[in-house]
């Protein structure tokens, strides 16, 4: 799988959520397989719970043809303060919490 699709959904959830949370961020990482993992991270999900961060992104990617869909195979949708916690616990060889090996940052 080419970068076109984490590409739109960075895009999507992007112009979906911006308005009301102008730092989401997107980021995604490609397995060898071709699959993509996708993570956000937005104020939109502090006290919601998983079920209602699940309903939320695929409202915004309802529109993604299955052959898209498909492709992807993971997602994390974190808060703000989860994702901190959780890039407190990744090894230290990342000097940015953000930069994920093989991960590919919102540009907007």
């Amino acid at each position: 799988m080419d970068d076109e699709l984490a590409r739109r959904v960075e895009e999507a959830v992007s112009k979906a959520w911006r308005t009301d949370d102008p730092d989401v961020r997107t980021l995604t990482r490609h397995h060898s397989d071709g699959k993509l993992d996708v993570t956000v991270v937005t104020r939109l999900f502090e006290s919601e719970p998983c079920e209602d961060r699940e309903r939320m992104l695929w409202s915004v990617l309802r529109s993604f043809p299955p052959s898209d869909t498909v492709q992807m195979t993971y997602s994390l949708l974190l808060t703000p303060s989860e994702a901190s916690d959780f890039a407190a616990d990744l090894p230290a060889a990342a000097e940015d919490p953000d930069d994920v090996p093989g991960a590919r940052k919102d540009p907007h």
